[in-house]
């Protein structure tokens, strides 16, 4: 049988009409409504380059609205506490600094005042006053109470929508600096072993000719240790210039006490170099007079650097105080290396923080380069600066030589004392810090 053809079963003409009617006129509407959109943003499509700059610009002008400027709030509050002081009659202000910072969305100044009381009263009394007096927009971020003897003082931090604008320390009286109270940064502790690879047993050597009856002479382990923050109190300068030979004294400049203390120092034999305040982290208020800050130009550092070392007689070296911020920035160290190269001096790093670059800026000046090994008194007490020593020795043991940094602290030198003549017995030298070099 013939086959039948396939008929389509397509509908008429007419019937799809009907059908698509409501589709078509949908499809309609949609093609007039983006003839229209086309039509009013005509100039947006043939002009795009128009509107990206005008996008730009305003982006650019909302950055410039949304930054801020801080510095009137650092003058309102010097002025602020220069009022209070003034009205009070019974404090006033020892020492000022500013430092300019900048980042993306601010620029603002940090005031650093140190006031000093004159009579007995309690420091946070004057801290009150300047709280009353200070507008509603200053907010007290941190506050610090000391006690160092019979001294009280409060440091403070005085912020403007979490910007620090003011710094403040209030000091008791007594014969004491504005850098006693010291912020130490703790020893930075090495991490521990997590695993250890296994030994590998090594083929035993043949037997090789008996050694010559000449010996070698042994090298004795050595240990330098340094006495930090000197010039601020002659209350332990009997103590300290009775300490057995040799010990190196890092002197603090511009003190009242600081010329006297460098001079007694070369003057019986010690080794005498300066103790430079480096910029912090926290606590720059204590810095003390003299210091260098990242804000500064290479020439103002340098210069700065030079007149601290021409104040002090006998200086051989330098190390910095304190510096948790200034030591990681590589333009300020190279300036400040390049001050000690000027005179020939070495360079100690104190190393209060691991991104330290001292050894970078000392390399490229081309000057010699220490590193302090441990500090002595993390805490002020006799058994913890004992374990102290004992790490330092066996730290010389291990590597040939050690350096140990102090502090113009009674108890330190007590241990010292006591400990100096039994660090001999057991063998080991000690030596001056140029004598490592």
């Amino acid at each position: 049988m013939p086959r039948r053809k396939k008929v389509s079963k397509r509908r008429s003409p007419k019937k799809r009409k009907k059908r698509g009617g409501r589709s078509r006129k949908k499809s309609d509407f949609l093609k007039s409504l983006r003839s229209s959109f086309k039509k009013k943003t005509k100039f947006f499509w043939k002009n795009k380059i128009q509107w990206y700059l005008f996008f730009l610009f305003l982006g650019i002008a909302g950055m410039f609205l949304f930054f801020q400027d801080y510095r009137a709030d650092a003058q309102k509050f010097e002025s602020v506490v220069r009022a209070a002081a003034k009205n009070t009659k019974e404090a006033r202000v020892v020492s000022k600094r500013v430092i300019p910072r900048e980042n993306w969305r601010a620029k603002w100044n940090e005031v650093h005042l140190v006031v000093r009381l004159n009579s007995n009263k309690d420091p946070k009394t004057f801290l009150k006053t300047v709280k009353r007096k200070l507008p509603g927009k200053f907010k007290l971020y941190r506050e610090v109470a000391t006690k160092t003897g019979t001294a009280n003082s409060v440091s403070t931090e005085f912020r403007r929508k979490n910007i620090p604008v003011g710094f403040l320390r209030i000091e008791a009286p007594r014969k004491y600096s504005s850098t006693e109270y010291l912020a130490e940064e703790r020893e930075v502790v090495r991490p521990k072993k997590i695993f250890q690879l296994p030994k590998i047993k090594k083929k035993p050597k043949k037997e090789a000719a008996p050694p010559s009856k000449v010996k070698k002479p042994v090298k004795k382990k050595r240990i330098a240790i340094v006495i930090d923050d000197v010039g601020n109190s002659s209350a332990l300068f009997p103590d300290l210039f009775s300490m057995p030979k040799p010990l190196t004294i890092a002197v603090l400049p511009k003190l009242s006490l600081s010329k006297e203390a460098a001079r007694l120092g070369s003057e019986k034999g010690y080794e005498v170099i300066l103790h430079q305040p480096v910029e912090a982290l926290h606590h720059n208020e204590v810095l003390g007079p003299g210091g260098i800050f990242t804000g500064q130009s290479a020439k103002e550092i340098q210069t700065i650097v030079g007149r601290n070392l021409d104040s002090l007689p006998g200086i051989t070296g330098s190390n910095n105080h304190m510096g948790s911020r200034g030591t990681q920035d590589l333009k300020l160290m190279k300036s400040y290396a390049a001050a000690l190269k000027k005179r020939k001096l070495f360079y100690l790093d104190s190393w209060t923080t691991r991104k330290a670059v001292g050894k970078d800026a000392a390399r490229s000046v081309g000057i010699p380069y220490l590193r302090r090994t441990i500090f002595l008194e993390n805490i002020d007490s006799k058994d913890a600066i004992r374990k102290q020593v004992n790490k330092l020795i066996e730290e010389a043991r291990r590597e040939g030589s050690a350096i140990g940094i102090g502090h113009m602290r009674k108890n330190t030198l007590t241990v010292l004392r006591q400990m100096i003549p039994e660090i001999k017995k057991k063998g080991i030298q000690i030596v001056r810090l140029k004598d490592l070099l």
